[in-house]
Parts: structure tokens; sequence; C-alpha cells
């Protein structure tokens, strides 16, 4: 699980630090504040994958060369940095040590839910 993140030149933000709870996390604000942004990184961290875009090179801020991804473990010590460089395949470290996407899922596992998952209010009504 991840306790920090830090995003830098990812997508709206330049730089972003926040810290994780253990349990239920809540992100609320206007539209376009980044609180999808912020899930997307934290998919990035369990798949090395966005849920919103087959290229990568689409999350890197505008005018910037690459975007960088680090996530912590409190529990298991874990340091993750995942960066996409415009030009270069992604880059996905462990420990500092270069991993393989399927540790990743396996280290830091997450599933993403999209909203019209549940449509409970589209249900049918007749018994």
């Amino acid at each position: 699980m991840i306790n920090d993140l830090t995003l830098n030149n990812f997508r709206c933000f330049s730089s972003l630090k926040i810290k994780l709870s253990p349990g239920i996390n809540f992100f609320y604000g206007k539209n376009g504040s980044g609180k999808t942004s912020i899930l997307e990184a934290i998919n990035l961290c369990s798949s090395a994958k966005s849920f919103k875009s087959g290229n990568l090179q689409s999350l890197i801020s505008i005018g910037e060369e690459a975007f960088n991804i680090k996530g912590y473990d409190n529990t298991s010590g874990y340091s993750l940095t995942i960066t996409k460089e415009k030009t270069k395949p992604i880059s996905i470290q462990l420990n500092n040590t270069k991993t393989t996407t399927s540790r990743l899922i396996r280290e830091f596992p997450s599933t993403s839910i999209h909203n019209n998952t549940f449509s409970f209010a589209d249900a049918s009504t007749r018994l």
C-alpha cells in the first residue's frame, strides 16, 4: 500500500506530495482540480498503465520532457519510482532497482472502479 505519493510533471501537477491513509481516502474538489490525475497516478503505481489513455506520453505535463511518480509503502519499506520520458519507454524501479510490471502488480495491487460500474439509479424497479 502506498502511503506517500509524489508527482512531478504529471498531467496538471508540476509538483504534488500527498500522504494517503491506510484506510479509505476521499478526494474532492472542483472539476479540473486533479482528482482523476491522483487516481491515475495511484493506478500507474499498481499496473504501470493508465486507465484513461494508452499513450503514457500524453500524461507528461505540457512543455515538460518527462513525468515522475514516487511512492513509498511504510509497511514493507518499499520505495517505487515510475518515470516516463517522451522518447524512452516507461522505467519502473522498486528500491532503486529496475523491476517488472508483474512484480509491481504483486507488490502494489489496486482496482479501479468506473462510476458506471454500479448503476443502481439505472436499475429496474420491477419485482
